[in-house]
C-alpha cells in the first residue's frame, strides 16, 4: 500500500506539472500578442503616408488623367517585380452618341451618249471658195455646177456647167456625176454614175469639197 509520504510527493508533482503547463500557455499567448502588436501600428497625427503621391494630379469627378504611383509588386514567393503603371485618362462625356454606318452608294448618274446624227439635214461646203455655206435638204435634187441655173453655183474653172447632182433616194441620198469634164470624186475615188452618199462622206468637185451634215 502507498504510504502517506508517497501520496504527498505524487500530489506535489502533479501540481508542479499543472503550473508548468499554465506558464507555458501564458508565454505562448504573450508571444502571439506581441507579434501581432508589432505588425499593426496606429498612424501618428501628422504623419499620413498617403498624404502626397509623386506624379498624382487632383482629379475632379470624371475628368482629367489619374496618375498611378509606380512601385514594386510582390508576385508569389519570389522577389518583388517592378511594374510601371502609365497614366490612365478618365473622362466623362455627356453627349449623344451618333452611330455612323457605311456610306450609302450614290445613285449612278445617267450616261448621255452624244454621237453623230444619223439623218442629214444640210449640204455643207467644207473646203473651197464657198467654205462654210450650207443648203437645207428637201425632196428636190440639188444641182451643182458653174451655170447660174444650178442650186449650188461654183465659180470654178474645173467645174462643168452642170457638173453633178445630189438627189434623194429610197434608202437615203445619192450623188451622181452628170458627165463632167474633170470628174467627181467620192471620198477621193472617181465617181462613175451614181452612188449612195452617207453622212459625212466628202464629195470633191474642182477646188470645192461638199458633204452631208446633220
Amino acid at each position: 500500500m502507498m504510504t502517506e509520504l508517497t501520496f504527498n510527493l505524487v500530489r506535489l508533482g502533479y501540481l508542479a506539472l499543472l503550473w508548468v503547463f499554465v506558464f507555458s500557455a501564458v508565454a505562448v499567448l504573450r508571444r502571439d500578442l506581441t507579434v501581432k502588436g508589432k505588425g499593426v501600428r496606429p498612424p501618428r497625427p501628422g504623419s499620413r503616408k498617403d498624404k502626397e503621391v509623386p506624379g498624382a494630379v487632383p482629379v475632379a469627378a470624371g475628368q482629367g488623367p489619374v496618375a498611378v504611383r509606380q512601385g514594386p509588386v510582390a508576385v508569389g514567393q519570389g522577389p518583388p517585380v517592378p511594374v510601371a503603371m502609365s497614366q490612365v485618362p478618365i473622362q466623362a462625356v455627356n453627349q449623344p452618341v451618333v452611330v455612323v454606318g457605311p456610306p450609302q452608294a450614290a445613285a449612278p448618274e445617267p450616261i448621255v451618249v452624244v454621237g453623230r446624227p444619223t439623218k442629214p439635214t444640210h449640204l455643207a461646203v467644207t473646203a473651197g471658195p464657198l467654205m462654210g455655206s450650207r443648203l437645207p435638204l428637201t425632196n428636190q435634187p440639188i444641182l451643182i455646177g458653174r451655170a447660174a441655173s444650178n442650186t449650188l453655183v461654183l465659180d470654178d474653172d474645173y467645174a462643168s456647167s452642170r457638173h453633178a447632182q445630189i438627189v434623194p433616194g429610197p434608202d437615203g441620198w445619192l450623188v451622181e456625176d452628170l458627165g463632167s469634164t474633170n470628174g467627181t470624186f467620192l471620198n477621193g475615188a472617181p465617181l462613175v454614175g451614181s452612188a449612195p452618199l452617207p453622212l459625212g462622206l466628202p464629195v470633191t468637185i474642182g477646188h470645192s469639197t461638199l458633204e452631208l451634215v446633220g
